[in-house]
């Protein structure tokens, strides 16, 4: 058996290096290797080498503005030390890499604590990164981390459900250093009583912080985060989307809502999902024997839930929208295949959520698309679909449940 989920996993490995080498050389062929969100981290990297300022600099683009901390800065020093082509070509394997190494995991943690799922299955996999191979190709060519952060955050999770609070910690704290919306993140260990976790992120942050400071002078390490702070609030002012749910709402029903309430809008979701799985949770105990097993499929589905939220409430980028990546292949691996209906409204959504390419659309229904913010309705929708499925189908575990090998 372990052989066999060896050979699952390596075969599913190379079919996904196969496809990130194919969108490699054919951005390289059309000429559009250009990564360039990946352009403002290297530049920001080379500035803070050559004691150039780091925050308020547009690094080629419009809004190419570096707005990650000075922590995360630390990261892309390394790639300053050869040219801007190969580090393009580390930094866009690393973003495949990560893509495999996010479904793999993905799926580990489904398979271990949903009995959807018996052994793991090549096919499956494959399905889950071609159902998100629009966001993941516009994310690899820009070059940005969101998938990196997707892979980072599943690790964090999967070290929770491992019994591994410390390392889930320092991960999660990563992910809060690059972009702070994470702290999310905190209220479903919260919630599911993580304490050991949550006080591993804290302190985690605490000295990342440190760190930074120790490595790029305290005082000059000082000025990098109010200037940060400062680029983050200024993040919004540059930038629109018309998939957010204040866009849908202005589109369709024609009620405004200002982009700076989008904090505000996505802590009361956060604290609203927190209440509810914290209202639920002494019922679930006292009616079910097998509590912590379905309290770990409710810190599952609460965790990448609020990661999902994540760009139908702030102002971002669509390839920000590859954080529903884990929701996705939750749907995926709960698809009745037996159902045409259910395959049928899978591949609807599927295609309102990875469909809008100018490619095969043409650039005027491409445009129709994105107007009326259908990446923006099928996020929600897959939100949506994913608490129904969890609250209709609860408890999913009849009996005591698969055992798992995380």
């Amino acid at each position: 058996m372990r052989y066999f989920k060896f050979n699952s996993t390596l075969i599913f490995s190379l079919f996904g290096s196969a496809i990130i080498a194919a969108i490699l050389l054919i951005e390289i062929i059309n000429g559009r290797f250009w990564l360039n969100d990946f352009k403002v981290m290297y530049s920001a990297a080379a500035s803070y080498v050559s004691n150039e300022p780091v925050y308020g600099v547009s690094f080629g683009l419009d809004s190419g503005f570096y707005k990650y901390s000075p922590f995360t800065l630390l990261f892309f020093i390394p790639y300053t030390f050869i040219s801007f082509k190969a580090a393009c070509i580390i930094h866009f394997l690393l973003i495949g890499f990560c893509a495999i190494g996010s479904v793999i995991f993905i799926e580990k943690i489904i398979r271990s604590f949903f009995t959807l799922i018996r052994k793991k299955q090549i096919l499956p996999l494959l399905a889950v990164l071609l159902c998100v191979i629009n966001p993941l190709a516009r994310e690899l060519h820009l070059g940005n981390i969101n998938v990196l952060l997707v892979f980072v955050l599943t690790l964090s999770l999967y070290c929770t459900l491992s019994k591994k609070p410390m390392i889930s910690g320092a991960l999660l704290a990563f992910a809060i250093l690059a972009k702070p919306y994470f702290l999310l993140c905190i209220l479903p260990l919260i919630v599911h009583k993580r304490y050991t976790a949550v006080l591993s992120t804290i302190g985690s942050i605490i000295a990342f912080v440190l760190c930074s400071a120790f490595l790029m002078e305290p005082s000059k390490s000082a000025l990098l985060y109010q200037e940060w702070v400062s680029a983050m609030m200024e993040h919004n002012n540059y930038l629109s989307s018309q998939h957010t749910i204040f866009s849908i709402l202005h589109t369709y029903i024609g009620i405004f809502i200002p982009a700076k309430y989008a904090l505000h809008v996505l802590g009361i979701i956060g604290l609203l999902s927190s209440l509810y799985f914290y209202i639920i949770n002494p019922t679930i105990k006292a009616k079910h024997p097998s509590f912590s097993k379905i309290e770990n499929q409710h810190l599952i589905i609460h965790f990448y839930l609020l990661i999902a939220i994540v760009p139908s409430i702030l102002i971002t980028d669509t390839e920000h929208f590859i954080f529903t990546l884990p929701c996705i292949a939750f749907l995926l691996f709960h698809l009745k295949r037996n159902s045409i209906w259910s395959i049928l409204w899978f591949i609807t959504l599927l295609f309102m959520y990875g469909g809008n390419s100018s490619e095969i659309l043409g650039k005027s229904l491409s445009d129709e698309f994105s107007k009326w913010g259908i990446l923006g309705i099928s996020n929600l929708m897959i939100i949506g679909i994913v608490f129904y499925r969890l609250k209709k189908e609860y408890p999913p575990i009849k009996n005591e449940g698969p055992k798992t090998d995380l």
